[in-house]
């Protein structure tokens, strides 16, 4: 049930919807019902919707000004701006697979070895002074 993503049409919708000057809440709510394919760009909506959520939830207890506010709110549309510029493709994630540095595995084992030698140690004095 996999459905190719239209990155440049989804971008195109998002980019009106900017100059419009729709609601944030509503442009990160269609870019997350468009994305929900798209794991890695649905968590980057979640993280600037989490942040206005906060910023909103700051005002109305009175712990932001209302200019602490709209800068907080310009920086998140910003993001969204910018996240909605590169939104031409699927996020890739590139990972290098896991390497073990042999000498730094030997020198763990070696303090791993030494601390159970100490605490041995150290219980046997324990116990003679008992």
């Amino acid at each position: 049930m996999s459905k190719e993503l239209n990155y440049k049409e989804i971008k195109q919708q998002a980019i009106q919807l900017l100059a419009q000057g729709d609601d944030l809440k509503l442009i990160m709510n269609f870019l997350f019902e468009k994305l929900k394919g798209d794991r890695h760009h649905s968590n980057d909506i979640i993280l600037l919707t989490a942040r206005l959520s906060s910023m909103e939830s700051e005002k109305k207890k009175g712990l932001l000004t209302d200019e602490q506010y709209q800068v907080g709110k310009n920086k998140i549309q910003y993001g969204l701006t910018s996240f909605v510029n590169n939104l031409d493709q699927p996020k890739k994630i590139t990972a290098r697979p896991f390497e073990i540095n042999k000498e730094l595995l030997v020198l763990f084992s070696a303090i791993v070895q030494l601390l159970s030698l100490i605490a041995l140690v150290y219980i046997i004095y324990l116990l003679k002074n008992l």
